[in-house]
């Protein structure tokens, strides 16, 4: 038993130093967006609920209440840290448009820091009392039941996020990574689990498992996933993606939600760039039949499925010439996905009445001017 303990240990301390070197890593690094900053706060909390779990299992606050500090706020921060930092991944910017929602996330765990803060102030003498009657007899101590309802919120969180990937159990592209990911989220909700009742019934084995589970499923399970998969979430984000559109279109067959998530394969994924995109192929992806596809882009957009996609190749075209004048017009063509360049020349003239020759001449020239002659 003793040395599962110091085993245990180690394990602890290791992950939450890990956490804090990848949250310090993350908010250093150049290109400091919401993701980051929400992967900041997820590793923060959980290295911190770590470390003074190392702490709680070696009896420490009985000497030093400091060495717990901010540990309730931590509870209440990492679920919706991990909620946030996984809905930022999947949905980039979307979270800037809703202040109020991110507040009401953010809201309990401002509450505990705010009443952990003003705890600082009391008398030592007191605090040493609270500590020792806590980690005594936690079932009859009054902040117990805030305890576990912060392991409550913290658990919905994660079994939020695992619903959310078993909708995409049966992916193709990703289902082994998707199988890791389920199991790495089921093993954080037995963690959840373990430390919440460990500490309620002072089962330190249990307790200590916890601990464990969090520092290899989340600290080094996280190092390693983002090394090995860094191309993972940008897959994942598809698939989700994908399988909410088709759900929708259990509803009925919805010309908005078809042009949303058409809009969204050009825009998001590009897939105008693919040089044997097809009617059957993009209607495929659009989970509708070429005949639907065929009669929407008829009926909605009034041109037919070539003529679509030419234009955003051709928009596409038009920045690269002008945003990327070391790039041959060749280069422009094929990346933009014409297979030819007689093609590109006749869709580029159509769409602009110019050559894409031009057209570049006529954006340097302009971009020169306004060089020179700034507003």
């Amino acid at each position: 038993m003793e040395l599962f303990f110091q085993i245990s240990l180690i394990i602890i301390f290791f992950g939450s130093g890990l956490g804090f070197l990848m949250a310090i890593t993350d908010i250093i690094e150049s290109g400091l967006n919401q993701t980051k900053i929400f992967r900041f706060l997820l590793l923060t909390a959980s290295s911190i609920i770590l470390l003074e779990s190392g702490f709680l299992a070696q009896n420490t606050p009985l000497k030093y209440p400091v060495s717990i500090q901010f540990f309730l706020t931590c509870i209440y921060l990492a679920g919706p840290a991990g909620f946030l930092y996984f809905n930022s991944l999947i949905h980039p910017g979307r979270l800037e448009l809703n202040k109020f929602r991110l507040i009401i996330h953010m809201m309990p765990a401002l509450i505990a820091f705010v009443s952990e803060t003003a705890m600082m102030f009391r008398p030592h003498e007191i605090s040493k009392t609270m500590m020792t009657n806590l980690l005594n007899a936690p079932t009859q101590h009054i902040l117990t039941p805030v305890i576990v309802l912060g392991a409550l919120h913290c658990f919905s969180y994660f079994a939020y996020l695992l619903r959310v990937e078993l909708s995409i159990w049966n992916s193709k592209e990703i289902r082994v990574e998707i199988r890791m990911l389920v199991l790495a989220n089921l093993i954080i909700l037995l963690a959840v689990i373990a430390l919440c009742v460990g500490f309620v019934f002072k089962l330190k084995a249990l307790f200590l498992l916890g601990g464990v589970l969090i520092s290899f499923f989340i600290h080094i399970g996280n190092f390693v996933a983002y090394h090995r998969y860094p191309q993972f979430f940008q897959m994942l984000k598809k698939e989700i993606k994908q399988k909410r559109y088709e759900k929708s279109l259990l509803l009925g067959l919805d010309a908005d939600i078809i042009h949303a998530r058409l809009i969204e394969l050009m825009n998001d994924e590009k897939f105008y760039e693919d040089m044997e995109i097809n009617l059957s192929s993009f209607a495929e992806s659009l989970s509708i039949t070429p005949h639907q596809l065929s009669q929407f882009m008829n009926e909605k957009l009034n041109m037919d499925f070539r003529n679509f996609i030419n234009l955003y190749r051709v928009e596409e075209a038009k920045r690269l010439l002008i945003d990327k004048p070391e790039k041959s017009i060749l280069n422009i063509c094929f990346e933009v996905g014409f297979s030819s360049k007689s093609a590109f020349y006749n869709a580029f003239n159509k769409n602009t009445g110019k050559t894409p020759r031009e057209f570049r001449a006529e954006g340097m020239k302009n971009s020169d001017f306004h060089k020179r002659n700034p507003v």
